[in-house]
């Protein structure tokens, strides 16, 4: 994760003047991991794409 857990934690507290629960703890743990998966599924995505599209290059070459 790009920032620290600790890092996140103190961002938060920080915003919001007091200490965080452990649940307040675990769900924006949750939400990084989760935003870490939606940037790696993004990049994916956008690698695929570009591969289907050098693919579909090569095939205009050979056919066309």
């Amino acid at each position: 994760m790009e920032r620290t857990l600790e890092q996140a934690y103190a961002a938060y507290e920080a915003e919001i003047g007091v200490k965080l629960t452990p649940r307040q703890k675990e769900l924006i743990k949750e939400d990084m991991i989760y935003e870490e998966q939606v940037d790696l599924d993004e990049e994916r995505i956008r690698t695929n794409a570009e591969l289907f599209r050098k693919n579909v290059e090569e095939k205009q070459k050979t056919n066309g």
